[in-house]
């Protein structure tokens, strides 16, 4: 007889979105500002100048998308990640490189066979401590599911 899926349903939280948006900005700003101190001719630093800012946008709408689109996430034991999209449906995810859980702070990246993508940072103190004490038990008993083997 099978045993029984566990999992843990994570909830993303709209101030940790405006934290990681946030962030995201002032990356960009940052890194425009090293560009223009570059000492390289005034033609390359505008360029590169306005690569960055260009990818640094395409990224944040990126964010921005995903965090329109997902709910909630959903990880079990048998490595499986759903999502419960913003029409209410589920959609079958998968782990995307550069996802960790801390033992404060998880940072998860996913997307979905269409290529749709989330990104969301989630914090112990701002979630429920049996959520939290569940996903630190999943990434650290499911590591051959989730923590080592990752998508493109």
């Amino acid at each position: 007889m099978p045993s029984p899926l566990f999992e843990v349903k994570l909830r993303p939280d709209p101030l940790l979105h405006r934290v990681v948006l946030l962030a995201g900005v002032i990356a960009m700003v940052i890194g425009a500002l090293i560009i223009i101190d570059l000492r390289l001719n005034l033609i390359w630093r505008c360029t590169a100048g306005v690569v960055w800012i260009l990818d640094c946008l395409f990224e944040l709408r990126r964010l921005l998308a995903g965090i329109a689109w997902v709910r909630q996430i959903s990880l079990d034991s048998g490595g499986g990640i759903t999502a419960l999209d913003a029409s209410g449906d589920s959609v079958s995810l998968t782990l995307q490189s550069g996802s960790m859980v801390l033992p404060g702070l998880a940072w998860l990246r996913v997307a979905d066979e269409d290529g749709r993508f989330y990104a969301g940072l989630f914090a112990r103190r701002r979630m429920g401590s049996l959520e939290w004490h569940r996903l630190q038990l999943l990434w650290q008993q499911s590591r051959k599911a989730f923590g080592h083997r990752a998508g493109p």
